[in-house]
């Protein structure tokens, strides 16, 4: 009998504590997704050409206070709006203009729907991040935040979704 009432009190306690562990597991998985190393060295005709660009990327979890501020990207168009209360606006352009509605932010996420002039909807998920690059294995990493999101462009032939990281002005 009282393994009966204790035993559903035990699973809800049990979900409620899990479900704040998948949203910044999530932010970090997308995170991910933005991190880059290209080290190459190529000699053509007795000449050395040394490319290097290195990204890294970690999710950035804070209040929603402090992301407060205006994100841009250009390519794709994307601007975000982000006020002190978590409140945001944004729209942009990637196979249509859309204006992004019902946006959220928990726990390093932006999720939302795009909705575009025809009515047409698409879910929208982003992450803050932290994002440090460098042109040169010697050089300091220059680090920004942003917002970084996946998108896949129309006519490019490519699957591969493209990274878009819309920088806070």
């Amino acid at each position: 009998m009282i393994v009966t009432r204790i035993l559903p009190l035990l699973l809800v306690a049990m979900a409620a504590t899990a479900l704040p562990a998948q949203t910044p597991a999530r932010a970090q998985q997308l995170a991910g997704e933005f991190n880059k190393l290209k080290d190459k060295v190529k000699q053509k005709h007795g000449v050395t050409t040394h490319k290097f660009h290195e990204v890294k990327s970690e999710a950035w979890l804070a209040s929603p206070a402090v992301y407060a501020g205006v994100y841009v990207s250009e390519s794709p168009e994307l601007e975000i709006h982000v006020a002190r209360d978590g409140s945001v606006t944004g729209s942009g352009v990637d196979v249509a203009r859309f204006e992004l509605r019902t946006a959220r932010i928990a726990d390093g996420l932006l999720t939302g729907t795009k909705v575009y002039a025809n009515g047409r909807t698409e879910p929208f998920e982003a992450v803050f991040l932290k994002r440090a690059d460098r042109a040169r294995p010697t050089d300091d990493f220059d680090v920004r935040y942003g917002i970084g999101f996946l998108a896949i462009m129309p006519g490019s032939g490519v699957d591969t979704p493209l990274r878009v990281f819309a920088a806070r002005q």
